[in-house]
């Protein structure tokens, strides 16, 4: 190689490698900002929907697909369901014959995208005993499309973010409270939260044992488990030993409490919001019991020193058997805390970490759900 031959090689070959990184870290930038711009519409969604949970919508935001991505929102409610996607896209679309466009860009695989999603809701609620409504909505949340009319292209719903809440309120509603119930725990299995890490039961150490005493010993573990018979359905809510603290008729309303004392002030505020797939007690409903130490009585007079109620309610369904978990701190707050699937032993939290900054972890309380949880024991005699 003739003199300056071999620098210029060298320099060569620095430029194509500096050419090839500048490209990659361009790539990045854009994915960088094109997940920016999902995240700030996927917030802007579902401010804009909290609202409906007064009608009776309930929400299940950024939920896991089965085959990959995400749902942004799925809405269940008296119309059925309602599958959203937000889009930011920089420029206002146009519709042409069965396509959408953003200048000359043709956004199909957005919609091919909801039409996917709209099909794998169908095939999870396809043995439900009574029909249900699904409908895909793209959501246009970008600043020249937030006022955009509601169209229909390829039978998913096109709208802005302006409007979306009064499309909603125009739907025909026909599901009761309890189906819409029964439609929400169903998709809340079937689609998991997206950002939940799934963690396998391991003998860990939750607290420190003597810390872990105390909580135990003012903590009230309630398990509630669903019994049919003969058109009868009731839920029975037991202690962690096993004993029959008392049931409600899901058909009547009536509640039989059979403990006494602190117990039953706690049993029967349980069992009045238990509904067959969850706990609606709101934590100022909750009665404040003093922790169970000397000087527990006294010091609740001046502190909000109470005893939580943590509470563990079975739930199977086609081969599904998953104990699901709340905790309650009275006049504090109402925790979800998320599941443990009872066949294989796995924790799925609903949040990493602390639930808040005076509680331990939601793992943590699930996995002692499972721990407590009673083994053995009848579910009445109807």
């Amino acid at each position: 190689m003739a003199a300056g031959e071999s620098a210029r090689e060298v320099a060569r070959r620095i430029a194509s490698a500096a050419e090839v990184l500048q490209k990659k870290a361009d790539s990045a930038n854009r994915k960088s900002i094109a997940f920016s711009l999902g995240a700030e519409g996927e917030e802007a969604l579902s401010a804009a929907l909290a609202p409906m949970a007064a009608d009776g919508w309930l929400a299940l935001p950024d939920r896991q697909a089965p085959h990959g991505g995400n749902f942004d929102q799925v809405l269940v409610g008296p119309a059925g369901v309602v599958i959203i996607d937000a889009k930011k896209w920089s420029y206002s679309i146009s519709v042409k014959g069965d396509e959408i466009f953003t200048g000359r860009y043709p956004r199909r695989k957005a919609l091919d995208g909801v039409i996917g999603q709209v099909e794998t809701v169908s095939a999870v609620l396809n043995s439900l005993s009574f029909p249900v409504t699904i409908r895909g909505f793209i959501a246009l949340v970008g600043d020249p499309d937030r006022g955009r009319s509601f169209e229909v292209v390829r039978g998913i719903g096109i709208i802005g973010l302006d409007h979306i809440t009064s499309k909603l309120h125009e739907m025909e509603g026909q599901l009761t409270a309890a189906r819409v119930e029964e439609l929400f725990r169903t998709l809340s299995i079937a689609f998991p939260p997206a950002a939940t890490a799934v963690l396998q039961v391991a003998p860990v150490t939750l607290v420190p044992q003597k810390g872990r005493k105390l909580f135990e010993k003012n903590a009230r573990l309630f398990y509630i488990r669903a019994w049919k018979k003969s058109g009868k359905h009731r839920l029975y809510l037991k202690a962690s030993d096993g004993r029959d603290l008392g049931w409600k008729n899901v058909n009547t309303g009536e509640i039989e409490v059979t403990c006494d004392g602190d117990d039953a002030k706690l049993v029967r505020a349980v069992l009045e919001s238990a509904t067959p797939t969850r706990v609606t007690l709101a934590p100022e409903n909750l009665p404040k019991i003093a922790l169970n130490f000397p000087g527990g009585k006294l010091l609740a007079k001046v502190a909000p020193l109470w005893a939580l109620v943590l509470i563990g309610q079975e739930w199977r369904s086609k081969g599904v058997n998953r104990l699901y978990g709340t905790l309650i701190y009275p006049g504090e707050g109402t925790y979800s805390l998320g599941f443990a699937d009872l066949d294989t032993g796995k924790l799925e939290p609903s949040v990493d970490g602390k639930i808040g900054k005076d509680f331990g972890s939601a793992v943590s309380y699930l996995q002692l759900l499972v721990e407590r949880r009673p083994k053995t024991s009848g579910e009445g005699s109807g």
